[in-house]
């Protein structure tokens, strides 16, 4: 019990709403944005503020599927879990979701490990290749003067950081003017490229959510890439709206 009241009590100090993690598909991301806006009705949020964190979420929740990658397993197949999702919820109607769907992103955490040297993990040190696996995360929080701030996580492979990086700092560095261009930019460049040639790199990059979020938010992203192994890394990401 003890627990669930320090849970509550971070939730209330850091005016955490709801957070999710575990595997993303479509019928989940659709049951986040109706929990999302119930609460917001249910805190008398006016509309439009409402329609403008909803827009974002939603991108926010897209990008998580189309960036994440999922951590292999040394036998080359993806590591998969059994292990319940949860939505916590700061209301008083919790909301608990069971993906029966194959997941679109990266398995709960857990840590792999070569069989052979977990056999003999007595006589010798934890093998170099145990990946630890984090799943992916999705939050919104209240902030003052009415603004909210969402947050997401997930892994990605770490030849995707440059590209992200660059494109996120690309567009923290553009004024109104500035992100009207490049999103008119990015258009024309999307309808000339030739979908039978680029990369899922590519293809990923090209996409309009990231200055769209950053248009209609008006402020500038957070972003980090924190380590997990030589292949992976896990991608946070902050919007205020």
């Amino acid at each position: 019990m003890d627990y669930i009241d320090e849970l509550r009590k971070t939730m209330a100090e850091h005016k955490l709403i709801f957070m999710y993690e575990g595997e993303f598909t479509q019928d989940i991301i659709l049951s986040l944005l109706r929990v999302a806006e119930k609460k917001m009705n249910a805190l008398g949020e006016n509309l439009k503020v409402t329609r403008k964190v909803f827009n974002v979420m939603t991108e926010c929740l897209q990008n998580i599927v189309k960036y994440s990658d999922a951590v292999s397993t040394d036998n080359g197949q993806a590591a998969d879990s059994n292990t319940e999702e949860e939505v916590v919820a700061e209301s008083s109607e919790g909301a608990t979701m069971n993906a029966d769907d194959k997941p679109a992103s990266a398995p709960a955490p857990m840590v792999v490990e070569n069989e052979t040297e977990a056999e003999n993990e007595e006589e010798s040190t934890p093998s170099a290749t145990e990946i630890e696996v984090f799943d992916p995360l999705f939050m919104i929080g209240r902030r003052p003067h009415n603004q909210y701030a969402i947050a997401t996580g997930n892994i990605i492979k770490n030849e995707k950081i440059e590209k992200i990086q660059e494109r996120l700092e690309h567009i923290n560095g553009l004024d109104k003017f500035g992100l009207l261009k490049y999103y008119q930019q990015t258009v024309k460049a999307n309808m000339k490229r030739d979908k039978n040639k680029e990369t899922d790199l590519d293809r990923n990059s090209a996409g309009l959510g990231f200055i769209d979020m950053a248009r209609k938010s008006g402020n500038k992203f957070g972003f980090d890439f924190k380590s997990v192994n030589d292949e992976f890394s896990y991608f946070y990401f902050l919007v205020t709206v």
